[in-house]
């Protein structure tokens, strides 16, 4: 009789490899935003503009990494990129 030799990694066991790799990249997504002022300038942000309710400002960080705080009244549009 001949021995059978099973593959360390078989079609399943590819696939739930695949599957993990995929939910553990997809956490690691970075969005950027595009903050637009009424004035046509436009901000990228790194981090999402959180709106701030008792002063009706947005508070973000920019490409350089500097905070910024925008009154509300300021900014036209906020963009996913």
């Amino acid at each position: 009789m001949r021995p059978v030799f099973k593959p360390l990694f078989g079609l399943s066991n590819s696939l739930v490899l695949l599957a993990m790799l995929l939910c553990a990249s997809s956490g690691c997504v970075n969005h950027q935003y595009k903050v637009t002022l009424r004035n046509n300038q436009v901000i990228p942000a790194l981090t999402r503009p959180k709106l701030d309710k008792a002063t009706a400002t947005y508070s973000f960080k920019d490409f350089s990494g500097q905070k910024l705080t925008i009154p509300a009244y300021h900014i036209k549009e906020i963009e996913i990129r």
